[in-house]
């Protein structure tokens, strides 16, 4: 008899119940003929592998001294030759930026519990039982790792908080004022100029240097860069135009510059490959396939950038404002923030009243942001 595909698709419909599978509760059947319970044929845990996501980020370990202490060295400039000599004697102090400390986080513990003589009885034999038990440690380990590339995320997310902080706590630049070292202005004709002060404004020279222009003329003030207001990739115009400013940054970072870093410090040249392009999920896709072929690719800019998707980067807050939707890249000097691990421990202990195992880990973490090391947010307004 000839079987038409309606017919198949109603006997197999009819015959492959939804309710046979993956059900919450278990109803034993007992075969016609012995009359015992019909036994399982397979035990089953599935299992995911979770991996470190942000290798880059991670930092040397740190067995002793859990802070970090970050200072930087300002350049020098170089003065006419004296064959007299007349000046050896005389100091010639060096110059830095302000220094800043990173601090150890609270200690986190893992903790799971294995009760004997559980496991066993839901185990069909030996290797189901030492396939589970392997599992439950796994999850431990997986736990770990998420955790981690979560403060890796936020640790990101931190950094962009740190750098769009800085605006927000400048003040306007006031003619006839004495401004120390590390102070933010904001410029008198722009409200989305900023400035870092690198030399002190004194009495002495503002005196010559009185105005926004002159400062920034003279190197008193350091225009801040590292904030660029971009649409969000989302056609070929916004995918080119966020290419082109990549492409921008990455020669800015090849070459001396200024004012890419939260204490607006000069910065030497990065080698080819060196910086890190970090972009929340779907901006790849929208450069992969709305930007035309024969326009500026990633992989072809003058200075290579590593490029790298990730799910967020934690929650960004600076006071009572939430830029997490508006963030959506970030380029960085990856030597600039580092998950720091200060102290990793394993341990174990029966209860033997209880009959029962408790396995721990501890985990204490040092966060590190360099001030100094090139850093660009690229957000939306």
């Amino acid at each position: 008899m000839k079987l038409s595909l309606k017919e198949l698709t109603d006997v197999v419909a009819s015959h492959l119940v939804k309710e046979k599978s993956g059900n919450a509760t278990y109803t034993p059947t007992f075969n016609d003929w012995t009359g015992a319970i019909d036994k399982i044929g397979k035990f089953v845990e599935l299992t995911d592998d979770y991996e470190d996501e942000a290798p880059e980020l991670e930092g040397e370990a740190l067995p002793f001294g859990k802070s970090i202490e970050e200072i930087h060295e300002d350049l020098i400039l170089p003065y006419n030759h004296d064959p007299t000599g007349a000046g050896a004697l005389t100091p010639a102090t060096s110059t830095f930026r302000p220094a800043s400390w990173s601090y150890p986080l609270v200690e986190k513990t893992f903790k799971k519990m294995i009760r004997r003589n559980f496991f066993e009885a839901s185990c069909r034999n030996s290797e189901d039982f030492a396939t589970t038990l392997a599992n439950h440690v796994k999850t431990m380990v997986d736990s770990r790792v998420l955790w981690r590339n979560q403060c890796k995320r936020q640790l990101l997310g931190n950094a962009i908080a740190k750098i769009i902080e800085q605006r927000t706590a400048a003040s306007t630049y006031t003619a006839s004022t004495v401004y120390a070292v590390g102070k933010t202005l904001q410029s008198t004709s722009s409200s989305k100029v900023y400035g870092i002060v690198v030399k002190a404004i004194t009495s002495a020279s503002y005196a010559l240097y009185n105005t926004w222009e002159t400062n920034v003329a003279n190197g008193f003030i350091i225009p801040l860069l590292n904030i660029v207001y971009l649409p969000r990739p989302t056609d070929t115009a916004s995918g080119e135009a966020y290419l082109q400013k990549i492409k921008d940054l990455s020669e800015i970072a090849s070459a001396e510059s200024e004012g890419y870093s939260n204490n607006g410090n000069t910065m030497g040249a990065k080698k080819a490959g060196s910086l890190i392009l970090y972009q929340k999920f779907g901006i790849q896709s929208v450069l992969d396939v709305q930007v035309k072929a024969g326009t500026i690719q990633l992989d072809q800019l003058k200075l290579a950038v590593n490029t790298i998707a990730r799910k967020n980067f934690g929650t960004i807050k600076v006071g009572e404002t939430d830029y997490t939707g508006k963030v959506y890249a970030f380029l960085i000097d990856p030597r600039g923030i580092k998950l720091h691990n200060n102290y990793m421990n394993s341990a174990s202990e029966t209860n033997a009243d209880g009959d029962f195992e408790n396995d721990y880990f501890h985990e204490q973490d040092t966060p590190f942001i360099s001030n100094n090391t090139f850093a660009v947010v690229i957000m939306e307004e």
